[in-house]
């Protein structure tokens, strides 16, 4: 099968490159930012959005990975939690298995909503955990915390909202990390970029065997992600960590993208379940809604080659 290089996609590669950066710095997934320029900018259809970018992620949270474990710190202890790791990998690895199902069998316009939910949820998460006080101890890190009931099902929830939505395992472990297992800011970043990574591998591998990717955009976010991955650990030990969570609310902006998300499942939703409209109509509110937000969106941005 011949490959050819689609031009119009190449603003993509620095955005790449500043989503993976602001990510890997700070500890949350950067499919958050992804999916929405690849659904409302490019164009992609929202299930190759999705898987996209995941794999665009998957590549990124690696790369980020192999930063923070060749950085050098003045600490003695390594930048990621390697028992952490391995206490929280097999719950989230069950989720990812619950997700993936999901994600295959939800239809799409439910999926739509399912998104537009799961970010909002995390975002007012993660606003109420920048509020939330902790003692740091290094070293002194009570590890059957994550063994709790309520631990354990926010592991089992990011896994399945990662392979359903493409965010969640490190936005919900960044925190868990952080202000439940007591781990310095920087060693919670860089473990929760770990878990992501190892999370989206599988979401990525079964993408790959169900053909939901598009390689004519992940040539240019992949080359982005590859030098971003690189940057953000590095700029991290520089940056005060309360700066780093402040960044979380970046997302925010996504969630003005994410309200679209709610607004067109609600045209088709209101025909299948509240019966507020009949098939067809032009007049009712989320219908107006859905093709207002369809005109403003589904227009991709082009770039004239010369």
């Amino acid at each position: 099968m011949q490959f050819t290089i689609n031009w119009d996609y190449l603003y993509l590669f620095p955005c790449a490159i500043i989503i993976c950066v602001l990510a890997t710095s700070s500890g949350f997934s950067g499919s958050v930012l992804f999916q929405p320029i690849y659904y409302f900018v490019a164009n992609v259809p929202l299930a190759n959005s999705i898987a996209t970018g995941i794999a665009t992620e998957t590549i990124g949270m690696s790369n980020g990975t192999l930063a923070y474990l060749t950085t050098r710190r003045r600490e003695s202890l390594p930048p990621i939690d390697f028992k952490a790791v391995r206490v929280m990998l097999p719950v989230i690895a069950a989720g990812v298995l619950i997700g993936i199902y999901v994600f295959t069998k939800l239809p799409k316009d439910y999926l739509r909503l399912a998104i537009g939910v799961v970010i909002f949820g995390l975002g007012i998460y993660q606003l109420l955990t920048i509020t939330s006080k902790s003692n740091l101890t290094e070293g002194n890190h009570d590890y059957k915390f994550l063994g709790k009931s309520r631990a354990r099902i926010a592991q089992f929830f990011s896994g399945m909202s990662s392979a359903c939505t493409g965010t969640g395992v490190a936005e919900i472990s960044q925190p868990v990390l952080e202000k439940g297992l007591l781990l310095p800011h920087y060693r919670a970043n860089a473990t929760a970029i770990c878990l992501e990574a190892m999370s989206d591998i599988a979401v990525s591998i079964t993408n790959i065997k169900m053909g939901f990717l598009r390689y004519d955009i992940l040539i240019f976010t992949v080359s982005g992600v590859l030098i971003g991955g690189q940057i953000g650990p590095r700029v991290a030990k520089f940056v005060n960590p309360r700066i780093t969570r402040f960044v979380f609310p970046l997302r925010f902006c996504s969630l003005a993208l994410c309200t679209s998300f709610f607004l067109s499942a609600l045209y088709y939703l209101s025909l299948d379940i509240f019966g507020l409209c009949l098939p067809g109509c032009r007049h009712c509110l989320p219908a107006l809604l859905h093709a207002e937000f369809h005109s403003i969106f589904h227009s991709p941005i082009r770039f004239s080659q010369s």
